[in-house]
């Protein structure tokens, strides 16, 4: 098994026996500034927020193991700005869906709302290595309710969206989007520029 670290080639712990284990040893041997912010498995991005198949496995079979990893600090600036942004894009995107799918365009509605989910999904995991970054992070309070609970409730409309996209019941699908998740992603940008000025004040 070939691991990197940066694009550089990096001797594999003989007593590493799962992802868990590989990144947790990684870790521990960076500098306080840096931390992991990518594994890549044979081409194939991990993501971070969730375990994945291979996390607490063996790692028989892989043949390539990507680390990559940032500085904390200007990842955390640079993310957050990137993050808003996207969100913005993600907003636009969804209250498009809502009308694809009230139109019954539903081959149109559907591939649009899948890449909406991956972007949320992407966003989730983002916030996964915020947490690492600003053990804080879940505490920090916006419009009387803390990151985590926000969190908590866009993961959980993340799952109500799937349901009723299984279901086929795009009406149901549509109003969702409509009342609870594009208000709750305007909360995340106010979120998201409330913290990212919090963090250049204590850069």
């Amino acid at each position: 098994m070939r691991v990197s670290i940066d694009d550089r080639p990096a001797e594999p712990n003989p007593g590493v026996g799962s992802l868990e284990d590989l990144v947790t040893a990684i870790s521990a041997s960076l500098p306080p500034s840096r931390f992991v912010r990518e594994v890549v498995l044979d081409g194939k991005r991990v993501p971070r927020r969730r375990p994945g198949p291979n996390d607490g496995s063996a790692l028989g079979g892989i043949e390539a193991v990507e680390i990559r990893t940032a500085d904390r600090s200007s990842w955390i600036t640079t993310e957050l700005q990137d993050s808003s942004r996207s969100l913005e894009r993600v907003r636009t995107s969804l209250a498009r869906t809502a009308e694809l799918f009230r139109d019954e365009r539903l081959v149109d509605a559907n591939r649009c709302l899948l890449r909406c989910l991956e972007a949320l999904e992407q966003f989730l995991d983002t916030l996964f290595l915020a947490h690492l970054i600003l053990p804080q992070l879940g505490a920090f309070r916006v419009e009387n309710s803390s990151m985590d609970a926000l969190e908590e409730d866009l993961a959980r409309l993340l799952g109500e969206m799937l349901k009723r996209q299984e279901k086929k019941d795009y009406e149901s699908l549509a109003e969702l989007v409509e009342c609870a998740v594009l208000p709750a992603l305007s909360r995340w940008s106010a979120a998201l520029r409330q913290v990212g000025m919090s963090a250049l004040s204590n850069a």
